[in-house]
């Protein structure tokens, strides 16, 4: 396991711990390039007892860096949008903005950002996405807008990036291929609870489509029943120092780790 990926758990188990009340320490990071077999990727001690906890990365998207070339140029040239404590993501479906030619791209932009800067004032102020969606005149698609809000993100302005959807057959088949891999070693772990904690990096689906995934596969995969809890964990905000942590089983809970 990467050093990476055991600060993300540990973030987050340490958050989790705030946020809910319990104690889990002393972590056992038990999944080894030379362990004799596969393990779960850490066991956390409680008076409780034991919480295992297995880790992976969702990416059903895996040509968004060739995507990002060209969506990054509809970006504003300049004058960006301000939005204090807010993350912020501009949606368009992948292929779309290529079909226009260079003029019409641009003559979009402006508009497009009217509108986002007419709507991120009129967003609640809570830490989990929201969405607003819109047919901007002259476009073949349906923008989107994604929005996240945190309290103590202190910069000057939001994050903004343009990000480009996903079909539901490629995150399906995603979600599909980390079950098979992970689910088998975080049931057969004794211990009290088990977490699965599935994270995303590019802002290109958002939990509640997760969450449909994850009940469309319950009947192919039954060991669902047996994890205690399943997070997703958003870490495609361009601020390391905290990332979006929010439940998809049972479904409440959200926080920043």
């Amino acid at each position: 396991m990467s050093i990476e990926n055991v600060v993300k758990i540990e973030r987050f188990v340490s958050s989790y711990n705030r946020e809910f009340g319990f104690a889990y320490t002393e972590p056992e990071w038990l999944d080894k390039p030379d362990a004799a077999d596969e393990r779960v990727e850490v066991i956390y001690r409680s008076g409780e007892g034991l919480l295992a906890i297995e880790h992976t990365l969702v990416q059903p998207f895996p040509g968004e860096k060739h995507e990002r070339a060209l969506l990054d140029g509809f970006l504003p040239a300049e004058g960006a949008p301000s939005f204090p404590r807010f993350y912020i993501s501009v949606g368009i479906p992948v292929g779309d903005l290529s079909g226009l030619k260079r003029k019409r791209r641009q003559a979009v932009r402006i508009p497009l950002w009217d509108w986002v800067k007419r709507t991120v004032p009129t967003l609640k102020q809570s830490p989990v996405w929201q969405y607003r969606w819109k047919h901007l005149p002259g476009t073949p698609w349906q923008t989107t807008l994604s929005a996240l809000f945190d309290p103590q993100y202190r910069g000057s302005t939001g994050i903004i990036g343009i990000q480009a959807p996903l079909n539901r057959k490629s995150l399906t088949e995603t979600v599909r291929t980390a079950l098979d891999r992970k689910l088998p070693k975080l049931v057969k772990t004794q211990a009290k609870k088990r977490i699965l904690l599935l994270e995303k990096d590019l802002r290109l689906y958002r939990t509640s489509k997760l969450a449909e995934v994850i009940d469309t596969l319950e009947r192919e995969f039954p060991d669902l029943r047996r994890v205690d809890e399943i997070w997703h964990i958003d870490t495609s905000a361009s601020q390391p120092a905290r990332f979006a942590c929010q439940r998809v089983r049972p479904r409440a809970g959200a926080f920043f780790a």
